[in-house]
């Protein structure tokens, strides 16, 4: 979630009267109501907030599959006008690169209430 709504839920508690945020201490991540917390700024900030507007996710960052993908092509040009007359061939070689990002299905997207 963003910092800015992070800042509003600091001071929520739950039913036993806990707070819901517990700071990070010694290295450790944030606690979100017993879940690791991690905040982000391309989430929606606290202002921008309407009805049934997501502004938090909750997912194992671990599970999301990315890799790259690399790809070579030779193609064979022979009916041009030079291989006709001239039997020229031609080859083209072309490299493809390409990143693969795949977001894990087990993920929970909060929302808020609809109006």
């Amino acid at each position: 979630m963003n910092d800015t709504v992070l800042n509003e839920i600091t001071n929520i508690k739950d039913s036993n009267g806990k707070p819901l945020w517990r700071q990070p201490w010694e290295k450790m991540p944030g606690v979100i109501d017993g879940y690791e917390g991690i905040v982000c700024s391309v989430l929606p900030q606290f202002t921008d907030l309407k009805a049934d507007t997501p502004f938090a996710v909750f997912m194992n960052p671990e599970r999301i599959i990315h890799g790259n993908r690399k790809e070579i092509e030779l193609k064979r040009f022979s009916d041009t006008t030079e291989s006709l007359e001239y039997g020229q061939e031609f080859l083209r070689f072309r490299k493809r690169d390409g990143f693969l990002a795949t977001m894990a299905k087990n993920m929970a997207v909060l929302k808020t209430a609809k109006a």
